[in-house]
């Protein structure tokens, strides 16, 4: 049986990097093939995703935070790899120097999906470029993201390394544009998130647990804009409609809303399942919204032009958090929205089946 190699960002502390491996590796697996998920332990997301142990301490910054969100942050780290283990066959760990060892192991490496090319994230390593794998191994994508595009003088590195591909498939048509003025010959796919493989109903849906919220109505933000617009909305919002309000936050408590702290995936996935609206600033958070239908507020961080591409694709425009659309509160119409979302689940299936 042909060895699949999976190679993402899966050791972190937020449960959209988790859920895309998850729904990745459930997909390769479900296709019939013999898939592991490669620990790869990379240095910048390894101290980026750190729980703030006191031997991983350096400044007053971190000290405050060691004293104060360590607990939390700790324990969403034991339950995802909880999580991993009970879920997923797990490699041993790997790093810059030894993973070009995994070429004992597999007969093909899938990079993806999540922003394993964003070098800002990654900290410039090519390694999800594939850069360790053999000239003689099989190397796909599947809706690998670049975030923010890589700096020119690596575009010859970049250039020569996804060349080597036999399939790309990514998660925006960014990316595809960029990877196309890289390799004017080369096929690039737009796939859909991993997490849209799958429905509520074929996955997502188990982890829900009523008992783990509130039993009456409430509104749930999800990553705030740097301004704090999510909040102040969500809190006029609530106000309006004689609704508290929730706040997925492990940091600073925020006045005017109460801090939620999830660990697990069945708390996490039941705060979204149950709500009545929610505001979110996250790629993750818009998604699974949609999954489980619910009505809710979208906005753009970093690559507003990502988000709302999004938008249209899943005619959802008049639910980007501005003051016009939040007063008007037209209601999305899953009808539509579903018939879009399957349509791209269908075509994302079958070029996963294709690359494989």
């Amino acid at each position: 049986m042909n060895k699949v190699g999976l190679l993402t960002i899966h050791d972190t502390l937020n449960f959209g990097s988790l859920f895309q491996t998850y729904g990745l590796y459930k997909a390769i697996e479900e296709l019939g093939y013999d898939i592991t998920l490669i620990d790869y332990k990379n240095t910048a997301i390894t101290e980026r995703e750190k729980t703030y142990r006191l031997n991983e301490v350096h400044t007053v910054k971190e000290l405050y935070k060691a004293f104060f969100h360590h607990h939390f942050l700790e324990a969403k780290h034991i339950n995802f790899w909880g999580f991993i283990n009970d879920n997923m066959k797990v490699s041993e760990p790997y790093y810059s120097s030894s993973i070009k060892k995994a070429n004992d192991l597999f007969d093909t490496f899938v990079v993806g999906s999540d922003i394993v090319w964003g070098m800002e994230i990654t900290g410039y390593d090519l390694n999800y470029m594939l850069e360790f794998a053999e000239e003689s191994k099989k190397k796909v994508s599947f809706s690998s993201s670049v975030g923010t595009r890589w700096p020119k003088e690596y575009d010859e590195r970049v250039k020569k390394l996804l060349s080597r591909f036999d399939s790309i498939c990514v998660r925006e048509q960014l990316a595809q544009k960029w990877i196309n003025e890289l390799l004017p010959g080369k096929q690039v796919i737009e796939t859909c998130d991993p997490t849209m493989l799958w429905n509520k109903e074929t996955l997502w849906g188990q982890f829900n647990n009523t008992e783990l919220v509130p039993q009456k109505k409430y509104i749930l933000i999800y990553l705030k804009t740097d301004d704090n617009r999510t909040v102040m909305d969500a809190i006029a919002y609530g106000k309006k409609h004689g609704l508290p309000v929730y706040n997925i936050n492990y940091f600073h408590s925020i006045p005017g809303v109460k801090n939620i702290r999830p660990t697990n995936v069945p708390q996490w996935i039941s705060w979204f399942a149950n709500a009545e609206v929610i505001f979110t600033a996250s790629y993750h958070g818009i998604m699974f919204s949609l999954y489980f239908e619910k009505q809710f507020f979208w906005y753009s961080r970093a690559n507003s032009a990502r988000t709302e591409s999004l938008s249209k694709e899943l005619h959802i425009q008049n639910r980007e958090g501005n003051k016009e659309n939040i007063e008007k509160d037209i209601k999305i119409d899953y009808n539509v929205t579903n018939k879009a979302i399957e349509s791209k689940r269908e075509l994302s299936w079958s070029a996963l089946k294709a690359i494989l």
